[in-house]
């Protein structure tokens, strides 16, 4: 079976620049099996430990 992250990231500080996390706010309300959603402020190249999914 397919295994799904979504991550949403952005400042909902300043408006549109918080899209993305609020996507992946209600990406995690569905309770999808096999999806995991995180948030985060901001990407880095050496974001770790990356989610393991399951």
């Amino acid at each position: 079976m397919t295994k799904v992250l979504v991550i949403g990231y952005g400042n909902t500080l300043r408006s549109d620049d918080g899209a993305g996390k609020r996507v992946a706010e209600l990406v995690a309300e569905w309770q999808l099996l096999n999806v995991r959603s995180l948030l985060v402020h901001q990407l880095t190249p050496l974001q770790k430990p990356y989610p393991k999914l399951n």
